[in-house]
């Protein structure tokens, strides 16, 4: 068996191969076992092949393969991004379709490659099936799609190193370098993409989204239903540096009409900057001594001066709403790039409207340690605090009535009547349109749906009913679900409201009656892993070194940028998937930095102008245009992207007699042994070959 009989019988078995896989994934994904009937001719093509097939044939095969491939496209373009046009009946019905009739096609194909060429047939019908196979992406098939990029590799080489050197071996050092560097480029693409497409999605919704520079749900008015456009919104607002999830407060509100609740204006009074010796201890709370700025001292450190048990906040804001900071509760100091800064009796931070912060940090107490023996009295007058809709519902008096008869103190009181609320509906943004003018009572007592505006004001209205003072809060939760990056990211989606009770001894106590584990369901990231992770991290870096620039902190910012760079080696080292990507570029890059090297690829015939019996260029050029003028006038004009060879295998064998194409053959042979391999034509057949081409010139004129 001669090199080119090898190369070509391993480029048959490589298709065989490749077919076997893409009907296997079709077979696999859409649980079809009758397709994998089609491998059995497919195995025949190595022992047998068809040579001769009509015209109709071969141009009606080729045109409906084609159909069938752009109908596979087709479908997966609108399953992707319209799925709502087409039933499950009917998709799944046009991927059957499609499926089998391309692994028809394939087995076609491959039983006549002489007659079709693989690269213009073969290769699209099997791409198209592993398309129709990846409709269905919970379906097992990674192997056989690897399997399949192997073989076309494979091919691809084979056919490559047939021209170039047709008496090489098989295996070289280019081929196992290339195919290493190969498999880990397309492990790291089967890792990407699916990490990347969360983000993707992300980023197209927010070309969408208007340029607010505010948080649309801290107004002075929290209408019922204007959170929902905002919990299906992406969109980040800000990146929390924190040890464990917490809620930041945002607007406070007391006064309700049964539609909406509505919130004072405050002017705030002034803080003071803390001392020195404050300062010192605050330089100890974590995150806050990198942030910029003064620190301030909010009243409630007078009474915590000796306190041990607090947590620092940083936030770096990437839209911020003018004048209101968001915060957690019980709030101990505050650092801000300011000059001035102001408190409200809700303890809400307000900032000057002329000076938007971008980055800020906070000391507090933890949620779960405020104090036990805090005393005091509602800053609203407590018949505010207790109003109900005047229009209210009948059913609510006798359920808050039953609910309070069974509690024993305030507290318990409040845990039971949360407790009863968070059971009684389930958590949905699907709501429908609402039929009277009390939409909380049609929530809780019809509907049994809603989200958190509705659930939190049916436990105010309880509340109330109960003597419990009660105010309606807005702001962001912040949970584990969202945490990337070594930071939890925070987006319009995590707008939420809650409660506060007033509880005599304890003073006000945060209650949320939204049902936690549906709603966390409901917010889970779409993408997460070690790459969305990363790529958080580097955009929050960005986000803050920004900042940090245009503050002009140099000092501040050679600590920040120092700590950043050692958190950045941490994370790569600590993660398995990171290095892997990281040695795959390291292969690709060295492969090219080889190849670009001068000399690392010099042509082994560089210099033949000593070797006798080598045809010239113009002679070589000469005999190419003859052979082509010849295959012309057959009716087999060549294109200019197929090879001589290719195109003698493609002319069928009837057009031509044995002894033209033994003599085309022969003339092509010597084109590549001189062209691509440096061999010397033996000086003998030089004339022999110039005789044939004569006698087919003459052929042409009879």
């Amino acid at each position: 068996m001669t090199p080119r009989d090898t190369f070509a019988r391993a480029e048959q078995i490589t298709l065989l191969v490749l077919a076997c896989a893409a009907i296997s994934s079709f077979g696999a994904a859409h649980g079809q076992p009758a397709a994998w009937a089609f491998c059995l001719p497919c195995c025949i093509s190595p022992f047998w092949c068809m040579r001769r097939v009509s015209a109709v044939v071969r141009r009606g095969a080729r045109w409906t393969a084609w159909t069938l491939v752009g109908l596979a496209c087709l479908l997966s373009l609108i399953l992707m991004a319209y799925p709502v046009l087409l039933s499950e009946q009917m998709a799944r019905s046009l991927a059957y379709l499609a499926g089998y009739g391309l692994a028809v096609h394939a087995a076609l194909f491959l039983l006549g490659t002489p007659v079709w060429p693989a690269k213009e047939t073969f290769f699209p019908a099997c791409a198209g099936l592993l398309v129709v196979a990846a409709f269905n992406p919970l379906a097992r098939i990674r192997p056989l799609l690897a399997l399949a990029g192997m073989c076309a590799f494979v091919f691809l080489w084979l056919t490559a190193r047939r021209r170039t050197a047709p008496r090489g071996s098989l295996l070289s050092t280019s081929l196992v370098i290339s195919a290493l560097g190969s498999a880990l480029v397309a492990w790291t693409i089967f890792l990407v993409l699916p990490l990347l497409q969360g983000g993707i999605e992300r980023a197209t919704v927010n070309l969408f989204l208007s340029a607010t520079t505010h948080y649309s749900s801290l107004s002075t008015e929290s209408r019922l239903g204007d959170l929902r456009e905002l919990q299906l919104s992406p969109r980040v607002v800000m990146r929390v540096w924190t040890l464990s999830p917490q809620k930041l407060r945002g607007r406070v509100f007391e006064r309700f009409d049964g539609q909406s609740w509505y919130a004072r204006n405050l002017s705030g009074t002034p803080l003071v900057a803390a001392s020195a010796e404050i300062q010192r201890r605050a330089a100890q709370s974590g995150w806050l001594q990198d942030v910029p700025g003064n620190l301030f001292l909010l009243p409630a450190e007078a009474s915590a001066s000796g306190e041990s048990n607090t947590a620092a906040t940083k936030i770096v804001q990437t839209v911020f709403n003018e004048g209101l900071l968001v915060s957690p509760a019980n709030k101990l100091l505050v650092r801000a790039p300011l000059d001035s800064l102001r408190v409200d009796p809700f303890e809400n931070l307000l900032s000057p409207l002329t000076a938007p912060v971008q980055i800020y940090g906070v000391v507090h107490r933890p949620a779960a340690a405020s104090s036990a023996e805090e005393t005091g009295t509602p800053q609203a007058p407590e018949a505010e605090l207790l109003a109900v809709p005047s229009d209210l519902d009948p059913r609510w008096l006798p359920l808050a009535a039953r609910l309070s008869a069974t509690a024993q103190s305030p507290a318990e009181r409040m845990r039971n009547t949360v407790a009863y609320v968070r059971d009684a509906a389930s958590y949905s943004l699907e709501v429908g349109q609402f039929h009277s003018r009390q939409p909380v009572t049609e929530f809780f007592f019809e509907k049994k749906r809603g989200y958190c505006q509705y659930f939190a004001s049916a436990a105010a209205i309880l509340l109330r009913l109960e003597g419990l003072p009660t105010r309606y809060v807005t702001g962001f939760n912040v949970q584990e679900f969202s945490s990337a990056g070594h930071h939890w990211v925070v987006r319009e989606a995590d707008a939420h409201a809650w409660l506060e009770v007033f509880l005599p001894g304890r003073g006000w106590v945060e209650a949320d009656p939204t049902p936690e584990a549906e709603f966390a369901a409901r917010r889970q990231a779409a993408s997460s892993g070690v790459l969305s992770g990363l790529q958080e991290w580097f955009a929050a870096s960005f986000a803050e070194a920004a900042i940090r620039f245009r503050l002009a902190d140099w000092r501040s910012m050679v600590r920040w940028t120092w700590q950043k760079v050692r958190d950045a080696v941490r994370l790569v080292f600590a993660h398995t998937g990171v290095l892997a990507i990281l040695l795959a570029l390291a292969v690709v890059l060295a492969v090219l930095l080889r190849r670009w090297r001068p000399g690392a690829f010099r042509s082994r015939s560089t210099d033949l102008s000593g070797v006798k019996g080598l045809p010239t260029a113009p002679a070589l050029n000469e005999w190419i245009v003859r052979l082509d003028r010849f295959w012309a006038a057959k009716g087999f004009a060549r294109p200019a992207s197929r090879g001589l060879r290719e195109q003698l295998d493609f002319i069928p064998p009837e057009k031509l007699s044995a002894d033209v194409r033994n003599t085309c053959l022969r003339i092509v042979e010597a084109v590549y042994r001189t062209n691509f391999a440096g061999l010397a034509v033996p000086p003998e057949a030089l004339p022999l070959l110039e005789r044939e081409l004569a006698r087919l010139d003459q052929s042409l004129r009879q």
